[in-house]
């Protein structure tokens, strides 16, 4: 799908869709660089609809897991019985 583009303030609001579940959603500042942003928001769909196309690089969205920085790893059932916690 074409990437999909709509002003939002001094930059450039654009949406990619990577594949039919992920949106990647970055925003071009006026000195040529890019910042990156998951969004999943319900405006989402109110941009896409505006249907202005433009040529942009493509951002792939980030696979990396957004972890909360309180939470801890959970640890698996291997890890425990090698620690002698059964």
């Amino acid at each position: 799908m074409d990437p999909v583009v709509a002003s939002a303030g001094g930059g450039l609001h654009v949406l990619v869709t990577t594949n039919r579940r992920r949106l990647c959603h970055a925003i071009r500042l006026s000195d040529g660089s890019w910042r990156r942003f998951r969004d999943v928001g319900p405006h989402d769909g109110q941009v896409m609809a505006a249907g202005v196309c433009a040529e942009v690089h493509v951002l792939r969205a980030a696979r990396r897991r957004v972890v909360d920085p309180g939470s801890r790893p959970r640890a698996s059932r291997a890890g425990l019985v090698r620690a002698g916690i059964t």
